[in-house]
C-alpha cells in the first residue's frame, strides 16, 4: 500500500510539474508569438530569422521561470551551477529550435499551412521535446543514496 501511495504522489507531483512547465511555456509562447508577428509585421524582417530571434527571448524567460518554479532550484541549492544550467537548457532549447524550425519549414513550404499555424504545431512537439529534457538533463534532480 504505501509503494502505491508513493507512486500516486510520484505522478501528481510529475503531472504538477509538467502543468507548471506548460504555465511557463504559455507565457514563452506568447513572448515568441508576439515578437514573432512584431518583427514579421512591423519591421518585414524574414519569418525565420524573426522565428529565431522570438524564440531567443522565449528561452530567457522559460529558464529563469522554470529553475526557480517549476523545477524550485532555490539560490541557496544552486552552487554556482547557473551557469551550466543555463547552457544546458540553452542547448536543449536550440535542439528545440532546430525541431521547430523544421516543422515550421516543412509545414510553410509543402503543406502550404500560414506561419503562425506552423508555428503551433513546432510548439507543441518542442514543448515535449523540452520538458523531458530539461527534467532529465537541466534541472535533475539529485539523488541521495543512503
Amino acid at each position: 500500500m504505501a509503494y502505491l501511495s508513493k507512486t500516486i504522489n510520484k505522478h501528481q507531483f510529475l503531472i504538477r510539474q509538467f502543468l507548471k512547465f506548460a504555465v511557463v511555456g504559455s507565457l514563452g509562447t506568447l513572448i515568441d508569438f508576439g515578437l514573432l508577428n512584431l518583427f514579421v509585421k512591423v519591421f518585414r524582417f524574414d519569418v525565420y530569422f524573426s522565428a529565431t530571434l522570438s524564440f531567443i527571448a522565449a528561452v530567457i524567460n522559460n529558464f529563469l521561470l522554470n529553475k526557480y518554479w517549476t523545477f524550485k532550484i532555490a539560490q541557496a541549492q544552486d552552487e554556482g551551477k547557473g551557469r551550466r544550467q543555463f547552457v544546458q537548457f540553452s542547448l536543449v532549447s536550440v535542439i528545440g529550435l532546430a525541431i521547430n524550425l523544421l516543422i515550421m519549414y516543412v509545414l510553410i513550404q509543402y503543406a502550404s499551412l500560414w506561419y503562425n499555424w506552423a508555428k503551433v504545431a513546432a510548439t507543441v512537439v518542442v514543448l515535449v521535446w523540452n520538458f523531458w529534457a530539461n527534467k532529465l538533463w537541466t534541472f535533475k534532480e539529485k539523488t541521495s543514496q543512503g
